[in-house]
């Protein structure tokens, strides 16, 4: 005789239906725990100028006059943030008398010294390169990214790896050669030009690096800093691709334009005719090939290049929703003209959704650079519990996962 199931109890088999969902689910959700542990020290990316800025890095030597380093820091402050000071060891800079000045200038609270001997101003170049790593199991942290800097003595090179020691920070070392004013980033998707300089000189350990330089710094890129995509353009108009281009919020860039009514012929000479209009068409070439990439782009004023300087508003800090823009009025021709272009460069910047700050970088430009060369941004540690605004816009950290 068949037994049957007393009353409010389920046959045998019903039973093992039941349990079927619930175990498969049970097994999942382990595996989902396991592979999370697998993929912890993969979940990486770099950070975008346009989040949360902690501290802005500069060195002593841009507060001599004709570098108007305390009209920086000044704005810095009012954009909330802090300067951090690149001091050499050895230098006045860190006298009583120096520091009581800053302290006056700046406000004790406001900014800190960084003991650290180094020969350039050039911060961008040498400074550290910020990531976030998430670790599934013990949040997240700042990582400094470090790679090799051949431009000036092997004192500037140190600089990445002084800046974690001060910040407590971990780093990421990568034997590269790689100049910091060649990298622009969204978070996601990393911009370079095809300039590798010191690769000539680098003897590389792994020999692989030596025959596909571009390949080579792509693979490093990605799973050491986490971009998820990296476009090296080639051809590009200027070797440092933050001298005309800039990242102002997730999948949007501003690239520079110079407007072919603004050329003047007449004053100009036949060789440096035809490098401006060939930087410009190269400008107009390069904003196609980023929307082909899903790019937004949005284009920028860009005064026609003095053989002297390469004039550019990309070359900007931004520091929590405030953009630093250098101003050229103070050089020794075009005031005019850079005072139109600076109207509606803010106007540019202030639809991109920064309040726009103008300081003056009339003798940085004639030594190759501006404000972005010379300041290097530290977010917040995202282990502070500050939120990170890309992270928040793109859905949180869930996305880096897979």
């Amino acid at each position: 005789m068949a037994l049957k199931a007393k009353p409010g109890m389920l046959p045998g088999h019903q039973i093992h239906k039941r349990l079927i969902p619930i175990s498969t689910a049970l097994l999942v959700g382990i595996s989902f725990w396991f592979l999370q542990d697998l993929r912890d020290d993969r979940s990486n990316r770099p950070v975008a100028e346009f989040e949360p800025t902690e501290f802005v890095l500069v060195s002593e030597f841009i507060f001599g006059k004709p570098h108007h380093g305390l009209e920086l820091a000044k704005a810095v402050i009012d954009a909330g943030a802090k300067v951090l000071i690149l001091a050499n060891i050895d230098s006045d800079f860190q006298d009583n008398k120096q520091v009581a000045w800053l302290e006056e200038e700046l406000g004790s609270g406001n900014f800190s010294l960084l003991p650290a001997s180094h020969e350039s101003l050039w911060v961008r170049d040498f400074g550290p390169i910020p990531t976030v790593r998430f670790h599934a199991h013990s949040g997240s942290e700042l990582v400094l990214a470090d790679f090799l800097y051949r431009d000036t003595s092997k004192l500037d090179d140190t600089i990445p790896y002084q800046t974690g020691l001060y910040l407590e920070a971990s780093l990421t070392h990568l034997p590269l050669p790689f100049d910091g004013g060649n990298f622009m980033t969204d978070g996601d998707t990393c911009l370079l030009t095809d300039d590798f300089r010191g690769w000539d000189d680098f003897e590389a350990s792994v020999p692989e690096l030596r025959q596909n330089q571009k390949n080579a710094l792509k693979n490093r890129l990605k799973d050491a800093i986490g971009c998820r995509k990296v476009h090296i353009i080639a051809d590009a108009p200027h070797e440092h691709i933050d001298m005309w281009l800039k990242f102002t919020s997730p999948g949007r860039v501003l690239v520079n334009q110079i407007n072919s009514d603004s050329f003047k012929p007449l004053s100009m000479a036949a060789e440096h005719l035809i490098q401006v209009q060939n930087f410009a068409r190269r400008l107009d070439e390069i904003a196609s090939e980023l929307v082909s990439l899903g790019l937004t782009v949005k284009r920028l004023p860009q005064p026609v290049p003095h053989p002297e300087a390469f004039f550019t508003y990309a070359n900007t800090t931004l520091v929590n929703q405030t953009a630093i823009i250098p101003s050229y009025r103070t050089f020794a021709e075009g005031g005019d003209d850079f005072a139109e272009y600076e109207r509606q460069v803010a106007v540019a910047y202030d639809q991109e959704g920064f309040t726009p700050v103008f300081v003056d970088a009339a003798e940085l430009i004639r030594d190759g650079g501006a404000l972005h060369c010379v300041t290097s941004q530290v977010p917040f540690d995202p282990g502070s519990g500050t939120t990170i605004a890309h992270a928040q816009a793109q859905g949180g950290w869930w996305r880096f996962w897979f």
